[in-house]
């Protein structure tokens, strides 16, 4: 017996803001965090923010061509299902 569509396609993963911008006076030692320590003498609060929203964004994109995918996949199924 096989499964119903409705039981096949599911709701895609949700989609996450671009960016965070987070106010540097609420973090006065964020140049001594582990993340600032992977640039050389340190990261300023503004270098942190930039790879943090560039990490995000590379996130975002990679979650695009997944539900992309996704939406793709079950299109296919359910053409399969319906001929």
């Amino acid at each position: 017996m096989s499964t119903p569509p409705a039981k096949l396609l599911s709701t895609p993963p949700a989609q996450a803001p671009c960016s965070i911008d987070l106010p540097a006076e609420s973090f006065p030692n964020v140049s001594n965090n582990p993340w600032a320590k992977m640039f050389a003498g340190r990261a300023t609060p503004e270098q942190l923010q930039m790879f943090i929203n560039g990490f995000l964004k590379s996130m975002i994109h990679q979650f695009k061509l997944q539900d992309q995918k996704w939406k793709q996949t079950q299109q296919r199924l359910k053409e399969e299902l319906c001929h």
